[in-house]
């Protein structure tokens, strides 16, 4: 078995994909609590909360996503030797005949 690098073991454990999902989650509620908070008169801490709640989740997203996978079979811990991609690709499958 050759060693991965880096990129090739974020890609694996769909770091990437989380960031990515985070970060549209992260700016939509941004612009909800931008625009909504002033018309409730709230203070502007409040917004500032928020962001700053926002930041300090992203790194947490990102290594919570790097030990663990979400599975159909629910939620399991990832291991070098992770049985992932059978998984996906039985999932895939099942998918794919539910639907023709």
């Amino acid at each position: 078995m050759r060693k991965l690098g880096l990129f090739d073991e974020l890609q694996r454990h769909h770091v990437f994909r989380v960031a990515a999902a985070y970060a549209v989650v992260a700016w939509l509620l941004i612009q909800i609590a931008a625009v909504t908070f002033p018309l409730l008169l709230l203070p502007l801490w409040v917004t500032r909360a928020v962001v700053a709640l926002l930041l300090i989740g992203f790194p947490i997203a990102l290594l919570l996503a790097w030990a663990f996978y979400v599975s159909p079979d629910g939620i399991a811990r990832t291991g070098t030797d992770s049985p992932r991609p059978a998984r996906c690709a039985r999932t895939r499958a099942t998918l794919v005949r539910g639907w023709a």
